[in-house]
């Protein structure tokens, strides 16, 4: 018996859209779908944070976003703060500030980033290790959403390959991209 799980890209089942930018976080949709469906991610306002102390069996993350409603552009209070964080693995919880000015996101990115790598925004380069005690800056990831995650299972009637449903495909490529590039 055993489970093997192998990611199928989109060279292997066909060619995906290219990506406009960074994309906003996917589980923005479960907490707001309207802002989701508008929103786009502010260019250099875009972190995932972790934590990793293995001596207490502690693994966290912080995804961290500044968004632009497109709609609302023509109105200086268009921008919000995005934060998802939890233990990695998890889906985790969310915060939405806004709207506001873009000026006052970014300074509020600034300073949660500030709060939780004791360091000065711009001054980390990802992958850099961090501070004891705080969050490190990966490197960015991008998922290929067009990836398929199936397992194989042999304690059925029918040994074989099963798909991931589409969420928890997503939920793995994810993690794997995130993995891979950091």
């Amino acid at each position: 018996q055993g489970v093997l799980c192998p990611r199928l890209t989109a060279a292997s089942l066909s060619a995906a859209p290219p990506l406009e930018g960074m994309p906003v976080d996917r589980d923005l949709a479960g907490h707001d779908a309207e802002l989701a469906e508008k929103a786009q991610v502010i260019p250099g306002l875009d972190l995932r944070l972790a934590y990793i102390d293995a001596d207490v069996g502690v693994d966290k993350y912080l995804v961290l976003q500044g968004l632009r409603d497109e709609t609302m552009a023509a109105d200086p209070k268009c921008c919000y703060v995005y934060k998802r964080s939890g233990g990695t693995g998890t889906r985790g919880s969310i915060d939405l500030d806004g709207p506001m000015e873009q000026p006052k996101a970014a300074k509020a990115i600034a300073d949660i980033f500030r709060e939780m790598t004791g360091q000065e925004w711009g001054s980390v380069e990802p992958g850099h290790r961090a501070l004891p005690g705080k969050y490190w800056l990966q490197q960015a990831a991008t998922p290929d959403e067009a990836a398929v995650w199936q397992c194989y299972v042999d304690d059925r009637k029918q040994p074989g390959w099963y798909p991931y449903s589409q969420a928890k495909s997503a939920e793995v490529e994810e993690l794997y991209a995130q993995h891979m590039a950091n």
